[in-house]
């Protein structure tokens, strides 16, 4: 899909972006354009918990791309409801990854 800038940023879809520091895909939802520009729904390792952070903190100066898109208003606004639910919960590395959140985040079955 297309690289992500401000002209396409579409909330609720799913970004993937490649972290350099630790070697991994890290996925993410879209939120909304905040005061500080986009922000980002996601499980962040580093704070220990699903976190809302700036699109510039969740890229860590590399491309992001969308791997979702929402189909309809209400799959977006359901799949932003489910995000904001996630906020404050623990990130857990083997059964509640950033990737683990994301997928349930959009599809509501639990991997």
């Amino acid at each position: 899909m297309n690289r992500i800038h401000l002209g396409n940023w579409v909330p609720g879809g799913v970004l993937r972006v490649y972290s350099i520091r630790r070697g991994v895909w890290h996925f993410g939802i879209a939120g909304t354009l905040g005061v500080g520009g986009p922000m980002v729904l996601h499980g962040s390792k580093d704070r220990g918990q699903f976190s809302v952070t700036t699109f510039e903190e969740f890229a860590e100066g590399q491309p992001i791309t969308y791997t979702w898109l929402p189909p309809s208003f209400e799959v977006q606004q359901t799949v932003l409801r489910r995000a904001e639910s996630q906020i404050g919960k623990p990130f857990r590395l083997l059964d509640s990854d950033c990737e683990d959140s994301v997928n349930w985040i959009v599809t509501g079955v639990v991997s």
